[in-house]
Parts: C-alpha cells; structure tokens; sequence
C-alpha cells in the first residue's frame, strides 16, 4: 500500500468523521427544536389543534354534502364533458337515485354561431396595437373583393413606391404572421360546420323527393338517419353568419392582415343575427328546462321535497349574477326556499365538489345555530354569519378596522360617503 493510499485517504475519511461526531450538541438540539420556547409551544399547540379541527371538518362537510336531498345540480355542460349545452340537470333523492336530463336541441348550434364572432375579437385583440399586422386604412370594399376599388387606391402611388411596396408585400407573404394558425384553425371548423348544415339539408331534401308513399316515411322515422333540422330562417340565418365569416378570416389570411375596418363592418352587420340565434337559444333552453323541472315536481318529488330542494348552479363570475338557470329556478322553487336553497358558485368543477361546497354551507348552517344560538342578538348576528356568505368575525372586525384607520389618521372614503 502506498503512502497516498495508506494515509490521505483515511485522512480525509476521519477528518469527516470527526466533524460530524464533534458537532456542536447544543446547535443540533436548537435547531430540531422547531417548536421553541415554551411561548412559541402555545402558537404550536394551536397550530396543532386547528390542523386537527381542519381535517375533521373536512371529512364533514364531505359527508353532510352527501346527505342533503332532494338535490338538483344545473351545470351548463354535460356530464361526459361537453359544455355549453345550455341547462343539464341532475336530481339526486334520498332513495339513492339519480336521473340526469340532458336536452338534445339545437341551443349548441346557435350558441356556437354567436360565438364565432366573440372569437374572433380573441384573435384580433392582441394585435390591435400592432401595425404590422392590422391595418386601418384598407377600405372595406377592397377587403370585400372589389378589385376595381383596390385598383385605383393603387394607381394614387407613384411608380418608385408602388414598386417598392410591391417588393416588400412580397416579401411579407412569405412569412407567417402570428395569428394565422389559430386563425386558419377557426376558420376550418367554421368550414366543417357550414358544409355539415348544408350536407343535412341536402339529404332531408332527398328524403322528401324519394318518399313515394306513407309506408316509407314511416319506415324512415324508425331508423336511425330520422332527425328534424332547424326551422329553414334559422338555417338561412347561421349559414349566412358562417359565410361571412368564412370571407373574412380568409381575407385576412389571403392579405396577412387584420383588417379592423372590414372586421368592424362584419359584426355590425351580423348583430341582428347573433341576436336572432340568442333568442332562438334561450327559448329552447327555457321550453326543455322549464318542462323537465316542472315535470319533476309534479311526478317525482313529493310537496314536502319540492318545499325543502337544493339547487346549486356551477357558474363563473362572467355570468354568477344572473343567467338563465338562476332566472328558472327563482322562479319556480318555492318562494321562501330562494334565498337559502339555492346556491350559485364559480368553485365547483364537477358534481362531487358541488356536493362538499353543498355540505360546507348546510354544514356551517347547522353549527352556527347549534353552538351560537338565536336567544340575543349577537347571537344571532353569528349564526347568521355562519349561515351566509359573510364572515362569521365580520362584526367584531369592522369596529376593529375603524379603529386602527382613525388612529392612523386615514380617511375611510366609505364611512364618509355614509355620512
């Protein structure tokens, strides 16, 4: 064995050895004494106890969601996914059943026609301020195809810009612009939605043709190509909305630019008809929803469980206000259940958060009349903080804000405005 085998290396393995065995003690035990002195041991043991409150309390309110019926959960998406299909509903009962309405009408249709040009202001708004690649001087005409106007604005340039612009432009359309892609993506489903509509129309119009005699419509409402297509002003009306639609976006792609003046001109326009399709929309979600939920109270619930019906409506801040669910319901729950059976909610994802967010708030109803009571009025201003979606501190905090602000000489702009 060599010197540098026999003594560096058992060297530097000792040296080791010895710091780690001639760590300081007392540092190693401060520093696993994460729960301090004995003041910091009470925010410990608070800590301790609220985690275990926390987790109990979750377990709860999991469990209490699921035992709060009947129950109706209006989402406005399928339960395999879909969305925006307007109203489907749930209704969950005590005998365990469950019975899902789902309407199959053309709402999606007209929804997603109006939509189109919502999403098209999605393509172009980041590139408003962008001159590159919008432009505000093209003349709608030229972007609509008229060749002679486009023609003379050319002929107002002299020949040494007009050849040099002509060089640049062809440079330019060599390169892709940001935007074409998502834009060509729209587009080409706004292609295959045009195509399907007239592809359906063209075979309902076959089947009237060919139909020599009563045996053989009956004999097709029985398979499974039999359907009922939209009302002809209502195909009229989203085929010319997807037409025009389609012109624009592939100006825009043909030319490299967003034209604003053209796009301007498309969704005045077609206003009327996304008004058309909107109200077209809400009139079928209204006659199949109303109906079901109408149905459900006359045939399945009892007076009792119609009286005490849980609806909670998944919703995002956009439309958490109001939206035709909400409108339904209010209308049709009994009058004295509205403002505490009928629940709206941006948190929910699916129907089991909805059930927890359902035990979380029937849950905290029952704790607060149960531990806070309703003999004095503090008492009551408590459970009614539990019971509601205020804070359950909230009248011991705002004399608390008040205070600190008016020592600190800060003007409550809100307390003022009270005054």
């Amino acid at each position: 064995m060599t010197n540098h085998e026999g003594s560096q290396c058992p060297l530097r393995r000792q040296t080791k050895r010895e710091i780690l065995l001639h760590l300081d003690k007392s540092q190693l035990i401060t520093q696993i004494s994460f729960r301090g002195n004995h003041c910091n041991e009470i925010l410990h043991s608070a800590r301790d106890a609220n985690a275990l409150i926390r987790n109990n309390y979750k377990d709860f309110i999991h469990q209490v969601g699921r035992n709060v019926f009947p129950l109706i959960i209006a989402s406005d998406h399928e339960n395999d996914g879909y969305s925006g299909v307007g109203s489907t509903l749930t209704l969950y009962r005590s005998d365990g059943s469950v019975e899902t309405y789902s309407p199959q009408t053309y709402y999606e249709l007209y929804k997603t026609c109006s939509h189109l040009f919502m999403a098209i202001a999605v393509e172009i708004g980041p590139y408003m301020s962008n001159d590159c690649v919008c432009t505000s001087t093209t003349t709608v005409a030229a972007c609509d195809g008229d060749d002679e106007s486009s023609d003379a604005q050319l002929n107002h340039s002299n020949a040494k810009s007009s050849t040099s612009s002509s060089v640049m432009e062809s440079s330019q359309k060599d390169i892709p612009q940001p935007w074409e892609s998502s834009m060509s993506n729209l587009v080409r489903k706004a292609q295959i939605l045009h195509q399907s509509i007239l592809n359906a129309t063209a075979i309902e119009s076959n089947k009237k043709c060919t139909h020599n005699n009563k045996e053989d419509e009956e004999k097709d409402s029985h398979s499974n190509n039999n359907c009922t297509l939209p009302p002809p002003a209502m195909l009229e009306t989203v085929l010319s909305m997807l037409t025009s639609i389609i012109h624009f976006c592939h100006t825009c792609l043909t030319t490299k630019q967003l034209n604003l003046p053209l796009w301007t001109k498309l969704n005045q326009e077609n206003f009327p008809r996304i008004k058309r399709c909107m109200q077209e929309a809400t009139s079928l979600q209204a006659n199949s929803t109303i109906r079901q939920i109408q149905h459900w109270k006359d045939t399945v619930l009892s007076p009792q469980e119609w009286r005490e019906l849980y609806v909670v409506i998944p919703t995002v801040w956009a439309v958490d206000r109001n939206n035709p669910r909400k409108e339904i319901f209010q209308r049709l729950m009994h009058p004295d259940r509205v403002e505490t059976h009928l629940i709206t909610s941006e948190w929910p994802r699916d129907h089991g958060e909805v059930r927890t967010l359902l035990g979380r708030i029937v849950g905290d109803r029952a704790i607060g009349r149960l531990v806070f009571g309703d003999a004095t009025e503090e008492q009551r201003v408590k459970t009614m903080g539990l019971s509601s979606g205020v804070d359950v501190v909230m009248d011991d905090a705002l004399p608390a804000i008040c205070r600190v602000l008016k020592e600190l000489g800060v003007d409550d702009d809100n307390d003022a405005k009270e005054r």
